[in-house]
């Protein structure tokens, strides 16, 4: 994981075993802080838990895939688990430069945005971009800046994380991850309360059977009483006759 703050000179510090923070003298970076996650896709087990454990803290979340396999399983997996911390989420579609013309391109972008809209249920922002042709035209090396299409995605991000938009975002991220934590305990209590109400109706089911067991008890009893009650009063009138009888 990489991240990018502002330096008054360029530096990379390693944090760790998995941290790398990189300070630049970029304008940009005075206001913001850029977080670069290895992603969903990654080999190492721990990268994932990277991933998943600064979610919570970041403010906007650009979701970036690729043109040639946009919407992986383990992309819409994180998708959702991201919608679960009511973050603003951007989505970016990378290596457009790949594709043969804009039709392709305009292909791709509606299904991003179409998966986007069943995951998140909202209407998605989707940039087209091709990161490549970007780098290359920043580094003097192209003139196809334009043709990137990352000056839209700039400016809509120095737009959204302005003084003021910052500021909104940062009183609603407390509020998502306030509204999935109590998501969570409700869930977890109603489990709870569905585990209480079986264990309910098998106490009742029990006490039932105990009721239906003791009716028959009292009623075997019942009948055995009888029974005894019929052998002694036999023996009693066997007892009375032999007394009745003169002796020899």
């Amino acid at each position: 994981m990489q991240v990018l703050r502002y330096g008054e000179i360029s530096k990379k510090t390693v944090v760790g075993a998995s941290q790398v923070v990189l300070t630049l003298p970029v304008d940009i970076l005075k206001e913001i802080c850029i977080v670069d996650t290895p992603g969903t896709n990654a080999i190492v087990r721990a990268h994932e838990t990277i991933t998943t454990q600064f979610v919570p803290r970041s403010d906007l979340v650009l979701f970036v895939t690729s043109a040639d396999r946009p919407f992986t399983e383990s992309e819409r997996i994180f998708l959702n688990y991201i919608r679960e911390w009511g973050k603003k989420v951007v989505f970016v579609v990378n290596k457009i430069d790949i594709l043969q013309n804009e039709k392709e391109i305009e292909q791709v972008v509606a299904f991003v945005r179409e998966n986007a809209r069943l995951l998140t249920g909202s209407s998605p922002v989707v940039f087209p971009v091709s990161a490549r042709m970007a780098l290359r035209a920043k580094l003097g090396e192209s003139p196809a800046l334009p043709e990137s299409r990352f000056a839209k995605l700039e400016e809509y991000v120095r737009r959204t994380l302005d003084e003021k938009s910052r500021l909104r975002l940062k009183l609603l991220n407390p509020l998502g991850v306030g509204g999935n934590l109590i998501k969570k305990y409700l869930e977890t209590a109603a489990g709870r309360m569905e585990g209480f109400k079986s264990d309910l109706d098998l106490l009742a089911d029990m006490e039932g059977q105990l009721a239906l067991y003791e009716k028959d008890m009292a009623h075997n009893f019942t009948l055995r009483m009888a029974e005894i009650e019929k052998i002694l009063f036999e023996m009693e009138a066997r007892g009375g006759l032999s007394s009745m009888r003169p002796s020899g």
